[in-house]
């Protein structure tokens, strides 16, 4: 007679979240995943590392900064799986959408230089601006400003001394970073 132990063990598995959909230079917060039976080594693996986590990796998903500078949707695929003394468990997968963020430059058209700490400066916005050229004129045809920096603003002031109320001209230049360029002109009211 012979004897025989057979050990049957439990497959292994992990519980992945739903479906995700951020927007580029939103933090992904991350996942804890917690494979059964217990000490079971959790794997996994991203179809799309250009959204900005690794192409793979074991135990939790890092928390990320999701990157889309194209101006479509991009998704990746997240594969998870367990395995636990060999034992692979059932794969489970979701995805992760990168949304990308408003493509428009936005220049305001009033500004109030006062100094109450409110709309004192006047500064081109846009989520992908990479350079930029703005030139701002008064009712003269006079240049007064020229900002060439994406943080660059303009306080009202020409050779530090405060100008008039009034409407002031601008043309603007902005490269964004999938290569747009944008032109624009339009008018600025100074008011005090």
């Amino acid at each position: 007679t012979a004897t025989l132990t057979v050990t049957v063990i439990q497959r292994p598995s992990v519980t992945v979240r739903t479906d995700t959909t951020i927007y580029h230079n939103a933090v992904y917060p991350g996942d804890i995943f917690s494979g059964l039976p217990t000490g079971s080594v959790v794997t996994w693996s991203n179809s799309n590392p250009g959204i900005g986590l690794p192409a793979s990796g074991t135990g939790n998903i890092p928390a990320f900064t999701a990157v889309n500078i194209g101006r479509d949707s991009v998704t990746a695929t997240i594969t998870v799986n367990a395995t636990n003394n060999n034992c692979d468990g059932t794969q489970r997968t979701f995805k992760i959408t990168v949304k990308p963020l408003n493509r428009d430059v936005f220049i305001p058209n009033v500004f109030t230089p006062n100094g109450d700490g409110k709309n004192d400066v006047l500064m081109a916005y846009g989520n992908y601006i990479t350079k930029i050229e703005m030139r701002i004129f008064n009712q003269w045809g006079q240049l007064i400003k020229v900002i060439n920096s994406p943080n660059a603003s303009w306080d009202g002031t020409y050779n530090g001394k405060p100008q008039p109320v009034g409407v002031y001209v601008y043309t603007l230049r902005a490269n964004l970073a999938d290569g747009t360029e944008i032109n624009k002109k339009g008018s600025i009211t100074l008011l005090r």
